[in-house]
């Protein structure tokens, strides 16, 4: 038992080693494809939260008719598929390779997209006083 023990250790020692030797070690891809997904992911809920905000607290008073935030509210079905897409281009430029991180990402990513996206629709529908 200790020997195929002993021999599984150094199996995982010498591809450990072969995959720093190779370059496949944790590296980052791209640092802007990073940024580029985070913005595609996250770009239009948070442009539209920030509307939002800037509405309630009154700093802003744009026309629940104007042309803002009728582009804002058609926005929302797009940044909803936009969303996955994003966390897609960020893990893939973020060098991600095992199933087990994709898998880790996408369970907590999704759905924290998923309530960004809903926070910024319902603010947004609500103070334009179409909410849905």
């Amino acid at each position: 038992m200790l020997r195929s023990h002993t021999a599984v250790l150094r199996m995982y020692d010498l591809h450990v080693m072969n995959a720093r030797a190779h370059g496949a070690a944790r590296t980052v891809r791209s640092a802007p494809a990073i940024v580029l997904g985070a913005a595609v992911a996250l770009g239009i809920p948070d442009t539209s939260i920030v509307v939002s905000a800037l509405w309630s607290w009154g700093a802003i008073q744009p026309d629940p008719n104007g042309a803002l935030v009728q582009l804002l509210q058609a926005l929302g079905l797009p940044a909803l598929m936009l969303g996955p897409l994003g966390l897609v281009i960020g893990l893939w430029a973020a060098g991600a390779r095992s199933i087990a991180v994709w898998t880790i990402a996408l369970v907590y990513g999704l759905p924290v997209l998923a309530v960004t996206w809903f926070v910024s629709v319902a603010w947004l529908g609500g103070l334009a006083g179409e909410p849905f």
